[in-house]
């Protein structure tokens, strides 16, 4: 300004100040982030070596009680795992969970972990058990979430996918946590422009490329064999039902009966929409709030 002559009555000093503290600590901002989450930030982009960890509070408790969502992705392949909790503390017992049971399914070795500096993966255990693993635990500083920015889209996007399936089923909203899981598993089988040739999360870790016909979608209508009922009887030997998820312990389908408040598991199911529309009826009637406000697990 003075050099300008903007001015008068200042006389500009032949000192040059090359850093000024004071005007440090008024001003300065964080660093710009880099655009891409990619491998120079990562130890290796091996399949399965960099797991992205992030823990959310999401909503409302879903109809089991859960309030928070712990979301695991694989840097290099972006293979997913969500896992449901009720509380925080339940995170890093999941967490061991997933790497023992990922290193063994894929036979891979996980050497780093990341996650945000949230206390829920700063435990005493937890680093126990990484140690003894030899698996290092990087955390983002305090407010930079994008640090860790793939578990971060990743969790953007479920939930995007979330609001989606609630709205297109007419289902409550006390069901997300169902359509969380839902997501999760419909997005490691379908390809992705983040992996190369747009191979799908479980392709890029296994190598090979994964059906998507037992993918049914959610909230749709099915009858469900009621398993008591015998050949003699003349009971009724089906349930009306709407698909809800898939349960990985059974390789079953997951179908809330809407009749008795109860959510099962089962293959023996049939599409309701193929059916003669005379015979359907008003099927969607007995779908309502205030009949699955509980709602209970069983398996078939």
């Amino acid at each position: 300004m003075i050099d300008t002559n903007l001015l008068e009555g200042m006389v500009a000093s032949n000192r040059k100040v090359d850093f000024c503290m004071n005007c440090a600590e008024a001003k300065q901002a964080r660093r710009a982030k880099d655009k891409q989450d990619t491998s120079t930030s990562a130890p290796t982009d091996d399949p399965g070596a960099t797991l992205c960890v992030d823990l959310k509070t999401d909503m409302t408790p879903d109809r089991l009680g859960h309030k928070h969502t712990l979301t695991i992705v694989d840097h290099a392949t972006n293979y997913n795992r969500v896992y449901l909790l009720r509380n925080k503390s339940d995170a890093e017992g999941h967490l061991e969970d997933f790497v023992s049971e990922f290193e063994r399914q894929y036979d891979t070795k996980v050497k780093m972990i990341r996650s945000d500096g949230g206390g829920e993966f700063s435990s005493t255990r937890l680093g126990r058990f990484l140690r003894n693993r030899g698996t290092l635990h990087q955390e983002t500083e305090v407010g930079m979430s994008s640090s860790n920015g793939k578990a971060e889209r990743f969790h953007r996007a479920v939930m995007d996918s979330v609001r989606a399936m609630l709205w297109a089923s007419a289902l409550p909203q006390r069901f997300w946590g169902d359509a969380v899981l839902y997501a999760s598993y419909i997005r490691n089988y379908l390809p992705t422009r983040a992996n190369a040739d747009h191979a799908s999360p479980i392709e890029a870790l296994s190598g090979k490329r994964p059906s998507v016909s037992h993918i049914l979608k959610f909230g749709s209508k099915w009858t469900s064999h009621i398993a008591h009922a015998t050949k003699r009887s003349v009971k009724k030997r089906a349930e009306k039902g709407v698909v809800i998820g898939i349960d990985l312990k059974k390789k079953a389908y997951r179908v809330l009966i809407p009749r008795t408040k109860r959510v099962i598991s089962t293959t023996h199911i049939q599409n309701i929409d193929r059916l003669d529309s005379r015979a359907v009826g008003r099927y969607m009637d007995a779908v309502d709030t205030d009949n699955t406000d509980t709602v209970e697990e069983t398996h078939k």
